[in-house]
């Protein structure tokens, strides 16, 4: 940076004011930042920077590095001791082994360090280090009244310890030692102070004719680099790790400042010999006359001033916010000042660098939901300090080309279905965000949309009408009829409806949540809830012919079958209403007919008629002479069992009867009309031949007896069954009947069940 002659350069920032005197009209001094300095100007993400600053003088006299208005001093006159131990010969570095081996301090007091023993590592902190084998290797310096001990001073080092003291030494481990052999005259000594137990403080002795000792009350760690540094004020001792506060302790001493020479990782006892001698590394050494600050100390700890050769210095800064934290978001200043011996003041000038962290902030009109049209417009907004660009990839696809925040993109043809919308923006930090929107495409009616109502006739009036369609965003249902709309429903279910009789429609709407609308195909259907009326020529008399022909009429809106049974066997086969049908080979006796008839809608009626049948002509029975028995009237009087059997099943039950009267059992057999007409007396026993659905009026008496399980056992045995029943209860008196009932699930099954259980008849008898 250039300045006219005898200009007085004033800065503006706090607290540093210059006096330029210039010659020529240029500075011979030259102060440059060098690379990996961020560019004037820099927005970064980073949360710590690196600051090269270089700087051409032979005579440096003064270095200021300003961080955001505040000034560090890095060199000046302050500093009376600064060792490198980097081995740079042209600054006079000789490491050799024999006379005239020193270690230069860049200093402006030139306080040089004899090597004995020491051993140079090129791998130190900043470039070389000295080794300390803990077996009298040290740096020794001469004395010289500006590193007189002082009531301020400030010590800082990098250390890399590598074993601590033992109780032989008093656990001390030298680091820098102001001594001259005599017995308590040490005015200054530091080291890492061990313990029984293995750990190390930072240790500090003061003299002034009796021992003072404070320590640090955390631990320096071994086979690390630490940076530790020793600030006294005159009543405290601040001890730092790392550019971090560890502790501070009092103390009440003044040092003396007599004529000792320092000593470098050995302490000089009072018989002259070396002890307590440091073993590990130690780099970058400084001492101070004056006590810095905490702030001081941290930006010591961050920073590195080095001697290239005799006129090129070299300043490191790795700028953070603190020992703890990176920068905070923000605009930052920075600038270093060099000024020769003779007060000629060059810069770097005023740079500037910002920190965003701050990811940015992506806003679109696009959101979760769905959308009835396949072309959409996204609006593509960032907040943002530093915006730069914005781009989008829709589904995974490959990234849209990038544009200026705050602009539109078109989203076009897209399916039916879920989308993803994926919105990046950066700034000019290179802090990049993203942002995903799922939204999903929907021009599609509901389909299909259906209910249960179909083209038929319906015997009931009301109805469970199912509305449904099919659509991932369905909104309302309804149907329509000739009487208008019903309620809505909001998802698939039903409406309970009630119909008048007659022709009906109904069709179904549905439509979504973004207004595509269908229907269901129109359906005619009738209700129809009257039963069919019977009507036939057969009436409840007696007929002289076992052939009959039978009248099958009915009338109903809507008929559809007709069919009979003739004494509960079978039904015949469907016939159309209003015909005749041929019911021949009809045996004596009472006869039933029962006829069904349905309609299209389902409702079903029926109705029984019983008839007799007689075509034998009139007998008249005599008593036979011998007195072998009395004729049947209907009521036996003295009989054991009474055989009740009706006239279709007669064959069966004289074969059944006969077998009982070969067993001597006095049986008398009687009709279904007379059941009702017997008593419990003389030990009289109603043996029924016939199941619940046996013809002739046996299958009433028997389903009056039984209840239902029994009735269905006798219908879906393949075995015949018995039943006896003590307490039947009659019409005629009031006494209970014995009854067992003989049956099977067909006419044959029944007649086995006679012949089987004749035994089961007899004991009946006999209780």
């Amino acid at each position: 940076m250039l300045y006219s002659k005898e200009v007085r350069i004033i800065s503006l920032l706090t607290g540093f004011f210059l006096i330029a005197n210039v010659v020529g009209g240029a500075w011979a001094i030259q102060v440059t930042v060098v690379s990996p300095t961020p560019s004037n100007g820099t927005i970064s993400r980073n949360i710590s920077f690196i600051i090269n600053t270089s700087i051409s003088e032979s005579n440096l006299s003064e270095a200021i590095y300003n961080w955001n208005g505040t000034n560090f001093t890095m060199y000046n006159d302050s500093l009376v001791l600064i060792f490198n131990f980097d081995n740079v010969t042209v600054i006079g570095d000789n490491y050799s082994i024999g006379p005239g081996n020193k270690s230069v301090d860049i200093s402006k007091y030139g306080n040089n360090a004899t090597i004995n023993g020491a051993t140079w590592n090129a791998t130190g902190k900043y470039g070389g280090a000295f080794n300390f084998n803990g077996a009298g290797d040290y740096l020794k310096i001469q004395d010289n009244p500006s590193l007189d001990a002082q009531q301020k001073m400030t010590f800082s080092a990098w250390i890399y310890p590598e074993s601590y003291g033992d109780a032989a030494d008093a656990y001390i481990k030298t680091i820098l030692n102001d001594d001259n052999g005599t017995s308590l005259t040490a005015t200054w000594r530091l080291g890492s102070k061990g313990s029984a137990a293995l750990k190390a403080k930072l240790g500090l002795n003061f003299n002034d004719g009796s021992n003072n000792d404070v320590e640090s009350a955390g631990d320096v760690p071994l086979n690390t680099w630490t940076y530790v540094a020793v600030v006294t004020n005159g009543t405290n001792a601040n001890f730092y790790f790392n550019g971090i506060l560890n502790s501070s302790t009092s103390y009440s001493i003044t040092p003396t400042q007599t004529a000792h020479n320092w000593y470098i990782g050995a302490h000089l006892d009072s018989g002259g010999s070396f002890s307590r001698e440091f073993d590990g590394k130690i780099d970058e050494l400084r001492l101070w006359n004056r006590s810095l600050s905490a702030d001081e100390v941290y930006q010591q700890y961050i920073s590195n001033l080095n001697k290239f050769n005799s006129t090129q210095w070299y300043l490191y800064v790795n700028q953070s916010k603190n020992a703890t934290g990176g920068l905070d978001d923000g605009k930052y200043t920075y600038q270093t000042f060099a000024m020769d011996s003779i007060g000629n003041v060059s810069s770097t000038g005023l740079r500037t660098l910002t920190v965003d962290t701050t990811l940015p902030q992506i806003f679109t009109n696009i959101t979760n939901t769905t959308y009835g049209l396949a072309n959409l417009t996204a609006q593509l907004n960032v907040s943002d300090a530093n915006p730069d660009r914005v781009w989008v990839s829709l589904d995974g696809g490959s990234n849209s080309s990038a544009v200026l925040p705050n602009a539109t993109t078109s989203l076009s043809s897209l399916t039916d279905g879920q989308h993803n919308l994926t919105i990046f923006a950066n700034d000019t930090a290179d802090n990049l965000n993203s942002s995903t929107v799922r939204f999903t495409i929907d021009t599609s009616v509901p389909n299909p949309v259906s209910h249960n109502v179909s083209n038929t006739s319906y015997a009931s009036a009301s109805m469970t009408v199912s509305l449904n369609a099919s659509d991932p965003n369905l909104d309302n249902l309804w149907f329509q009829n000739s009487s208008g709309n019903s309620s809505l429903l909001s998802a698939n279910g039903t409406i309970g409806v009630t119909w008048s009789e007659g022709h009906r429609w109904i069709l179904v709407w549905a439509n979504d949540t973004l207004g595509n609308l269908n229907k269901s195909n129109n359906v005619s259907f009738t209700i129809d809830t009257t039963d069919p009326l019977i009507f036939t020529n057969i009436t409840n008399t007696t007929y002289g012919v076992s052939a009959l022909t039978v009248q099958l009429n009915s009338s109903d809106a809507n008929p559809d079958k007709i069919w009979y049974s003739l004494n509960g066997i079978g039904n015949s086969s469907f016939v159309t209403p209003n015909t005749t049908v041929s019911l021949s080979g009809l045996s004596d006796g009472q006869n039933n007919v029962t006829i069904y008839v349905n309609d299209t809608a389902g409702n079903m009626n029926f109705t029984t008629v019983y008839f007799t049948i007689d075509t034998v002509g009139p007998a008249i029975n005599t008593p036979s002479s011998s007195g072998g028995g009395e004729p049947y009237t209907g009521r036996a009087s003295s009989a054991k069992i009474l055989l009740l059997a009706n006239s279709i099943d007669s064959a069966m039950s004289d074969k059944f009867l006969e077998l009982l009267r070969t067993s001597d059992i006095s049986t008398t057999p009687i009709g279904p009309g007379s059941f009702n007409e017997f008593m419990r007396v003389d030990n009289r026993l109603i043996v029924i031949l016939g199941g619940p659905d046996a013809p002739g009026g046996i299958g009433e008496i028997v389903r009056s007896i039984l209840n239902e399980s029994e009735q269905e056992a006798i219908r879906n045995s393949d075995n015949p069954l018995v039943f006896i029943k003590f307490n039947v209860y009659t019409q005629r008196y009031t006494h209970y009947q014995r009854v067992i009932i003989l049956a099977g699930s067909n006419r044959q099954k029944t007649s086995e069940a006679g012949m089987e259980n004749r035994e089961k008849v007899e004991t009946t008898i006999l209780d």
